[in-house]
């Protein structure tokens, strides 16, 4: 994937996907650069400072949910 050096990120996301995450967001009242924001700086943090006793901040709370599809599996959110 290109990077540019402007400050925009692009990916490319299933349609499922983008629309399932944009109503979880609208649900908590976050926007996607706000949740993105969040979840970059936790990320960031771990990688420079691990946390301690493998506790990976970066994917618990309001980060990046479902990193490893095995411990975390992603809610499906549409209705059944």
């Amino acid at each position: 994937m290109a990077r540019g050096h402007s400050g925009r990120i692009a990916i490319e996301v299933d349609r499922t996907l983008k629309r399932e995450l944009y109503a979880a967001l609208a649900m908590s009242g976050s926007t996607l650069k706000d949740w993105f924001a969040k979840a970059d700086s936790r990320y960031c943090t771990d990688a420079i400072q691990p946390a301690l006793f493998g506790q990976d901040s970066a994917v618990g709370g309001a980060g990046l949910q479902g990193s490893r599809e095995d411990e975390h599996p992603r809610r499906d959110l549409r209705k059944s």
